[in-house]
């Protein structure tokens, strides 16, 4: 065989190769269409309340399409949008639901998809729609104790009224122990639905029987009032599984009394000057200030004034050096000699401090 026959003969296979490569991918293109229209979106299951985003995997050019969306126990409201190709349905209960699709075109083609709604638990629910509640209960360390209680109220602030307290704090959540007394007052150790709320009712917190939030209603409206601060619901019994009643307020509530949160930590020793951080405070609209003393109750050093308001980070320089295991309290005062007091006790923080490495 010459070499120029061996040529012609790679040649022939090279353009058979391509041809049966172009026919095997015509063949999985599938240029006929079906005999049904395809619904793409969530189905098996999709928590309520909720809205989620369905089309169809078209196969008409037209796109002359009708929609149809029914179910138990009520009709969803839905949105058909973009020729009919894209429709976004809501859900407000539990329960199953069908979405029917039709191609209005000779051929007739249909679809059909069946969707379960369903109750999540409240901190899934608080991962969907409040984001930012959600990181405030885990960095405060709550995940667990809302994961095990039952027969609560959760008064869940919005998205947008959890931004003039990031905004605050230029975009940090609060230290943990204060955020923890925070979301502890949002939290009612009873179930609360609407529907059982009589103006004038007063519910215990997590955050203590001896401070309570007071319940409105006026004209269908609900409030919830502390004493620091109010808030409206703006969205009541807020669906979730279990014996649990979510309600969105449209305000961060704030403590009746003060926060503090300091953690062990080496002091920061600077030109002679010795200081140590408090994570983090809460002081009421009086305004105050952390004291930070030695395990006999006197005094190592204060920080500046604070204002009313969360502060993160509030350094307090210390009259000395300190040495290795210094167990201290950070107290936070109102003013001289008159410490904020919680159930009777000065508000206060444990930590260590070591000499700085």
């Amino acid at each position: 065989m010459t070499v120029r026959t061996i040529l012609r003969l790679a040649l022939l296979l090279a353009v058979a190769g391509t041809l049966s490569a172009c026919d095997d991918s015509s063949q999985n293109i599938g240029w006929e269409p079906g005999d049904s229209l395809a619904i793409i979106g969530p189905a098996e299951e999709v928590a309520v309340p909720g809205t989620y985003e369905y089309y169809v995997q078209a196969f008409t050019i037209d796109k002359n399409y009708t929609w149809d969306v029914a179910g138990e126990p009520v009709d969803p409201e839905y949105d058909v949008r973009r020729e009919g190709e894209f429709v976004d349905v809501t859900y407000e209960e539990p329960g199953t639901y069908t979405i029917d699709i039709t191609d209005q075109s000779d051929d007739g083609y249909q679809g059909s998809l069946e969707v379960n709604a369903v109750l999540v638990d409240v901190l899934t629910q608080a991962g969907r729609l409040y984001p930012s509640l959600a990181a405030a209960v885990d960095e405060a360390d709550l995940v667990d104790a809302l994961d095990e209680a039952s027969d609560i109220t959760v008064f869940a602030p919005s998205e947008a009224a959890f931004e003039p307290v990031l905004e605050s704090l230029d975009g940090e959540l609060p230290a943990p122990g204060v955020l923890a007394d925070i979301l502890t007052y949002h939290v009612a150790g009873s179930e609360e639905p609407a529907s059982a709320i009589s103006d004038g009712d007063e519910v215990a917190t997590l955050y203590g029987d001896n401070y309570p939030l007071s319940l409105g209603v006026s004209g269908g409206t609900v409030s919830v009032n502390g004493v620091a601060n109010s808030a409206t619901v703006t969205a009541a019994d807020v669906p979730v599984s279990g014996d649990v009643a979510l309600h969105e307020i449209d305000t961060v509530l704030l403590p009746p009394t003060a926060s503090v949160d300091i953690a062990d930590q080496a002091v920061v020793v600077e030109d002679d000057v010795t200081t140590a951080t408090v994570a983090g405070v809460y002081v009421p609209a009086d305004g105050g200030f952390v004291a930070i003393e030695d395990a006999d109750g006197n005094v190592l050093g204060t920080s500046d004034v604070i204002d009313g308001g969360i502060v993160n980070g509030v350094t307090v320089e210390l009259d000395s050096a300190v040495d290795a295991g210094t167990d201290v309290s950070a107290v936070v005062y109102a003013d001289v000699d008159m410490p904020y007091e919680r159930d009777g006790e000065p508000v206060s923080d444990d930590a260590t401090l070591s000499p700085a490495e």
